[in-house]
């Protein structure tokens, strides 16, 4: 009957049960420790949907009170819906659509507190150049000019001084397919605060579906690796005051959509990890390191316990990162697909230790999914394409979990 008080918070790289050590504040020498299983349960999306976007905000602490999921495809259509998981009650609100219906675009979170989306596949099929803006607090969306060129599979990278740089993806009209080299800023400062959009340098190799980050603050450099153009791309490129320079080494393999993750603790912090997509040899697990400093990757680096592509990565409040999901190698006993199987598994990498350990699994097989951190340390995860098979035989789930 003591009342009772835990030693720690709430671990955010848990793996169930989670153990406590507990001490009754009216015996300060008695402690214990108990077991608690903590849920992973979460209501479903209004819809099902994937290739959309989740996009955590708020300000200071309270980033991650509220997830922005918006657009997708859903039922064969491409939507323009857009909904609210708020953290605190544990549940989803249906708010405004965005002015157009999109998937495979990109949501950025800016300094301001409002969302920007950009581009992605319209709902004709065809690469869209509109943009616009949520602002939470109004629940409204704002266009936002337009692009020079319609793209879909491009990234975003939000830069340290507060504008979006906005780089590749493909540009398709119904006849024709173009994997772009081309690059935009978004200034959120523009237009008397409406937002503007300038043209800045092309990258040297065009790319589509590769991986950006932001490097470390203050440096006012982002970073892209690997895509596709003609075949899967193994060089790298970074971009600063307009300009791109290339990596001097190649990647590993080229890889086809991997993610990059910008490591924000131990003894590599500043330094980007290049994890998982496909390549010649298939999905990968190799992972390759960049090193700003010399502007090279780096081998060799520990390999997570399974392949991932069309994965998420998520770097937690501890500065570890979550990988989840996404497919690896097809192979019979898994799924009927010839391409790769859909899988539940998620690796975490730890940058103090440089090691990766599995964790979960999820309780979906899911692909084309998407994630973002909350402010009490979880991860959410929404929809996607669910396996085995990979998106040939998969079916668009409204499901959702928490890691």
């Amino acid at each position: 009957g003591s009342t009772v008080q835990t030693s720690g918070s709430t671990p955010n790289n848990f793996t169930n049960p989670v153990t406590y050590t507990v001490t009754a504040l009216n015996a300060s020498t008695a402690t214990y420790v108990v077991t608690v299983t903590l849920s992973s349960s979460v209501s479903s999306m209004s819809m099902a949907r994937a290739y959309h976007t989740a996009t955590a905000y708020g300000t200071g602490a309270n980033l991650g009170d509220h997830v922005l999921v918006a657009g997708g495809l859903s039922g064969g259509i491409i939507r323009p819906d857009a909904e609210i998981y708020t953290t605190s009650s544990n549940s989803w609100t249906t708010v405004a659509s965005m002015i157009t219906a999109r998937s495979h675009h990109t949501a950025t979170l800016l300094t301001n507190g409002k969302v920007l989306v950009v581009g992605g596949k319209g709902g004709d099929g065809n690469s869209t150049n509109l943009a616009e803006i949520y602002d939470p607090a109004g629940n409204t969306w704002t266009a936002t000019g337009n692009l020079t060129d319609a793209r879909m599979d491009h990234t975003a990278v939000l830069l340290d001084d507060g504008r979006v740089l906005v780089a590749g993806g493909t540009k398709y009209d119904g006849i024709t397919s173009t994997t772009l080299a081309s690059a935009e800023i978004f200034d959120p400062a523009g237009n008397s605060g409406a937002g503007s959009w300038s043209v800045t340098g092309s990258m040297h190799q065009a790319r589509a579906s590769h991986a950006a980050t932001a490097l470390a603050n203050g440096t006012h450099k982002a970073f892209v690796a690997g895509g596709y153009d003609t075949t899967y791309v193994g060089d790298a490129e970074v971009w600063s005051g307009g300009t791109w320079t290339t990596v001097s080494n190649l990647m590993s393999y080229g890889r086809w959509a991997p993610t990059a993750t910008l490591l924000t603790t131990g003894p590599n912090a500043g330094n980007v990890i290049v994890v998982g997509g496909f390549g010649n040899p298939g999905h990968l697990t190799i992972v390759d390191m960049y090193v700003p400093g010399s502007n090279a990757f780096t081998y060799p680096v520990p390999t997570p316990n399974d392949q991932h592509e069309f994965h998420t990565a998520t770097v937690l409040a501890n500065g570890k990162v979550l990988v989840a999901g996404g497919e690896h190698d097809a192979n019979v006993v898994e799924c009927s697909s010839g391409y790769g199987c859909v899988v539940n598994t998620m690796d975490l990498y730890d940058p103090t230790t440089g090691f990766w350990t599995a964790v979960g699994p999820m309780t979906t097989k899911r692909e084309f999914h998407a994630s973002a951190l909350l402010s009490n340390g979880r991860v959410l995860i929404t929809g996607g394409l669910a396996g085995p098979d990979s998106e040939d035989n998969a079916t668009i789930v409204s499901s959702a979990e928490l890691y």
